[in-house]
């Protein structure tokens, strides 16, 4: 391996282990005597330990298992005196060793979508909490004794499957498919995904009845919105069934290749929902209708400014000037992403350019991918097709191309990466792509175009075939992509 592409990978790797849910859990979850009183710190808040008969940790993610095993250490000795307990939702490949947290697989690897398997792990979850407020309740113990610690992470919402009564788990796939291939938000698919569940939107705190409700997350969606991160399952739900209306009619849903019968299914169950809604404002709230921000805490431990951050010291170790960016919002569609990171590294060689000042860029943020037909489509994801649409944008620049022909090195003294930190990137089994001169040069040489590959959404196949996928398999954590364009150190262009 090349030094380039060997610090390229590291400077990314550091963004991966800086949000290490283990070491992010241990820094906010321990317990401490103060005089004579043990109590369990969560974040900036004590919970003493003699006002607590009962603590159950719930939650759904690609990382709850990380975040699992790091609560079971951090409270090793609740663990062995019996007081703790509980159950998580996990895709298959992140499954691993625990003491007493169960942990029930809820999807396949690499398909992320609600399962059967996963709406009946979410109503066992449920039945666990459920189950331990009436043993309370029988001793004549009050339910704000009983602490549920609830982790949240990426993919949580697809683990975390509980369909509102009068829809499907095959409408509400539906409407995802839908809106994912439309190109819409994150924030706008969860808007129509909580109206249609009955455990997101801030539904799961009537689960728990009054039990003492702590949520800890790890935020996989650019500004930390806490209502978007998996559906807001803790969080007051601020939006309701007719802005699901307005989403769903924003992108065409009637008028989609959707089934008509579902598509008129769920607007119609939209639409009862608006009337129910309305009615709601006349009735008195039961406890767990009150407002969230007063009955539960939302703790975030980590997010994508996290792994930005700790990818900066990485490069500053390695020598390198480094410049950070962290998105805040969408990003919109990766290929023109990605055509400006192309027009960036071009500026980072131009002699008069004040990129020339750095020679690391740092990026983090999430792109969106708008799909072709399925009769078209190939394989890839959102990191592949960006790092593919920059490599388009640097070849359909002629006078550079022909530089880079005659000297690849010297034309691409740059090298860049694209990675979702979970190790995922679409339904493949890579979390991202890169490139540097040499696959350039190999790409150049050969006669296979590009631009074919990413008008079908397959970068997944191109890069398959220049040995330039990252594989890491599940990371044991999810805070969106993070990108690395380095410069060979002292090398003028």
């Amino acid at each position: 391996m090349n030094p380039l592409r060997e610090d390229m990978l590291a400077i990314w790797q550091a963004g991966v282990d800086g949000v290490n849910v283990r070491r992010l859990i241990a820094e906010r979850v321990f317990t401490e005597n103060s005089n004579e009183n043990e109590q369990i710190w969560i974040d900036e808040v004590a919970y003493p330990l003699k006002s607590i008969r009962k603590i159950s940790v719930i939650g759904a993610g690609k990382a709850a298992a990380g975040m699992s095993a790091a609560i079971e250490q951090s409270l090793s000795q609740q663990v062995d005196t019996g007081l703790l307990s509980g159950f998580i939702n996990i895709p298959q490949d992140c499954e691993i060793p625990l003491r007493v947290i169960r942990q029930q697989i809820a999807r396949p690897a690499g398909v992320n979508e609600p399962t059967d398997e996963g709406v009946f792990s979410t109503r066992q979850m449920l039945q666990f909490v459920e189950k331990t407020n009436r043993e309370l309740t029988s001793q004549n113990i009050p339910l704000s004794e009983h602490l549920v610690i609830c982790l949240i992470s990426g993919g949580g919402s697809a683990l975390m499957p509980l369909p509102a009564d009068g829809v499907t788990l095959e409408q509400k796939l539906a409407v995802t498919r839908f809106l994912s291939a439309a190109g819409a938000t994150i924030n706008e698919m969860n808007i129509v995904r909580k109206q249609m569940s009955d455990v997101k939107g801030g539904k799961l705190r009537r689960w728990c009845g009054g039990a003492t409700l702590v949520t800890l997350i790890l935020s996989d969606v650019l500004g930390d919105p806490l209502d978007i991160i998996a559906s807001g399952p803790t969080v007051e739900n601020l939006t309701t069934a007719a802005d699901a209306i307005y989403v769903l009619e924003k992108y065409g849903f009637l008028q989609s290749e959707t089934a008509a019968e579902i598509s008129e299914n769920v607007m119609k169950f939209l639409q009862t929902q608006v009337a129910v809604q309305q009615n709601q404002f006349h009735k008195t709230p039961q406890i767990w209708e009150q407002p969230l921000q007063i009955l539960a805490r939302n703790i975030v431990i980590g997010n994508n400014a996290t792994a930005v951050d700790a990818a900066g010291i990485e490069a500053e170790k390695r020598g390198y000037s480094y410049t950070m960016i962290c998105a805040t919002s969408s990003e919109g569609n990766a290929e023109p992403l990605g055509e400006l990171f192309a027009e960036r590294a071009l500026r980072m060689c131009g002699e008069n350019s004040v990129d020339r000042i750095s020679n690391c860029l740092i990026s983090g943020g999430e792109p969106t991918v708008s799909l072709v037909s399925l009769s078209q489509r190939g394989l890839g994801g959102r990191n592949q097709q960006l790092v593919l649409a920059m490599i388009c944008k640097l070849l359909s620049n002629s006078g550079w191309l022909e530089r880079f022909r005659e000297n690849p090195a010297a034309a691409c003294p740059f090298a860049f990466l694209s990675g979702g930190t979970d190790g995922e990137d679409g339904p493949t089994d890579a979390a991202g792509a890169f490139f540097d001169s040499e696959i350039l040069r190999n790409i150049v040489q050969s006669d296979i175009s590009p631009a074919d590959f990413i008008s079908r959404n397959d970068a997944y196949h191109f890069f398959e075939r220049f040995n330039a996928l990252l594989k890491t398999g599940a990371t044991g954590t999810n805070v969106c992509d993070v990108r690395v364009l380095v410069k060979g150190k002292n090398v003028p262009c």
